[in-house]
This record gives structure tokens, sequence and C-alpha cells, in this order.
């Protein structure tokens, strides 16, 4: 694999699936610039929100079952994807564009399940504050104490920043009070939880190309959503960390990504496509770009 940056490997993700994003989600352009945001995070949140529309959840875990009673369901504030969806960051650019992409998602889906605005909309925008301020003073703490926020092996291995990409106490919080909300404003709409456990897990997959003379350009699409704000083409491979593979190629690369394929014949197909290994199908786990 030829290698033009180096991207974190994420856990599998979800199937990309067919549920197009309704008129109600949050366009980009209409995302305001509070007076309290950080330089540079009005980018993230404009790049989030093309990315939940890219890249909607399967409705099927957007509403969970109760754990008290299945014939009941709820909605889950926490996403455990989104920790592992975002190109290797700087910690604390790594939480705010976690935040971003929380926010983004949250704000879609409870419109798009049809939750009254007051529901959410305040409590998002008080969470959101609440968080970028305590990842600001996380950010000082580490600048002032780096050695206190390393992880460091038993062999000695340095593996960079201990981060929380997400304060779980605020998720907490924000899910009782808009769940406070619901009651009173939508009480029929299911409940609002924070209850989601989440792990971590990676396997390697190879990439398969039909014709196997093809190559493969990927890039995480979090990141293409970034480097659209700033570049004037972000398909071009030398922009942004595009990486290059061809057949056989093996990859950690799981999640949400944009693609390039090209045959000598001259066939070029892009897109968005969650890489997911299948190794139900395939034994190495492929994913496989066909020309045709």
């Amino acid at each position: 694999m030829r290698t033009a940056g180096q991207w974190m490997a994420i856990v599998a993700a979800l199937g990309l699936v067919a549920w197009p994003a309704a008129g109600m989600a949050q366009p980009a352009s209409s995302i305001a610039n509070q007076a309290w945001y950080p330089a540079g995070y009005l980018d993230l949140r404009e790049a989030a929100a093309k990315q939940v529309m890219d890249f909607p959840r399967d409705p099927r875990v957007v509403l969970m079952e109760d754990w008290d009673d299945p014939t009941v369901k709820t909605y889950d504030v926490i996403d455990c994807l989104l920790a592992y969806d975002l190109p290797e960051m700087e910690a604390y650019e790594r939480q705010t564009g976690t935040l971003a992409l929380d926010i983004a998602r949250m704000r879609q889906e409870l419109a798009e399940l049809g939750y009254d605005r007051d529901v959410y909309d305040g409590p998002l925008l008080a969470y959101e504050r609440a968080a970028l301020a305590e990842f600001a003073e996380e950010r000082g703490e580490r600048a002032d104490n780096p050695e206190a926020f390393r992880i460091v092996g038993d062999g000695g291995e340095d593996y960079g920043e201990l981060v929380e990409a997400q304060d779980w106490d605020l998720l907490d919080r924000l899910a009782q009070e808009m769940e406070a909300r619901r009651a009173k404003l939508n009480p029929r709409q299911p409940r609002i939880v924070s209850e989601g456990g989440c792990g971590a897990g990676e396997e390697e997959f190879e990439i398969k190309l039909v014709p196997a003379n093809g190559e493969l350009w990927l890039i995480n699409a979090f990141a293409f959503r970034v480097c659209e704000r700033k570049v004037a083409d972000p398909w071009n491979h030398r922009s942004c960390g595009w990486s290059e593979f061809v057949a056989g190629d093996t990859t950690f690369a799981s999640g949400r990504y944009m693609y390039e394929a090209r045959w000598p014949n001259g066939t070029v197909k892009r897109g968005a496509r969650v890489l997911q290994a299948d190794f139900d199908n395939d034994e190495t786990g492929a994913v496989t770009f066909r020309r045709d």
C-alpha cells in the first residue's frame, strides 16, 4: 500500500443504508457562528452536517428497545461510532470534531423522528457550549503537565495523549434535560436516554478490485468534508491525506470513507461508502470495488 497520509483504524461500522435525509435536517449554511465557538470549530460543524447527511444511521439502531420493556422504543444520545469516525488528529481537535458530529447527528435524527424543536434545541446548544469549555480547560491542563496525559506501555512504548473524545457525564445530563422536555411536549415520542455502552475492536481486511488492474484511493469521510472547506479540489489525491491501494492490499480502514477507483480503460468511480470487513462472505473479509 502506498500511503499519502496515515489515518486511524476505527471499529467496524454499520452498513450503508437507504434512509434519505429529510428536508428538516439542518443544512450547513444555517449553522450560526456562536460567539463562544473557538477558531476553526464552525468548519467542523459544517463538515459534520454534510457527513451525517451522507451517512445517516440505520433506523434500526436510532431507536432501540428499552432495557426494561422490549415493547417500548428509546432514543439513545450515545453513538459509539463517533469517537472512531475521525482521521488522526491532535487530542483537542479530536474532541471538538467528535462533538461537532455528535451535535449534527442528534439535531438531524431528532428532527427526522418528529420531536418538537423545543425538546432538543436549547439543551443541545447548552451541551455544546459546556463541552467546548471543558475541552479547552483540558487542553490547557495537558499543555501545563503533558506527562500526566501520556499513555506509556509496559515496554516503554509511547502511545500518545490520554483523551476522552466525549464527556459521558455531560451526555447524561443532556439526555435527562431533553427527556424532561419530551415528557411535557412530546409524551408519545420515544423516551430519550443515555445508556449506550461502547467498546472497541478492529479487524484487517483485503481490498479487491474487479477487474484487478484498477487503483483505489480512500480518505476518511469527515477529513474529506473538512478538506472541502480548505482546498479548491478535495478530489486531488495530493490534498488532505488520500491513501492509495491496489488489489490485494490490506487495511484496517473500516468506517465511513470517500473513495475514487480508476481503471486503465478510463473508467472512474467516485462516491461515499461505509467500509466493513465481510467475513461472512469472504474469508479475508475483503471489500470489493467493481468497475461495472
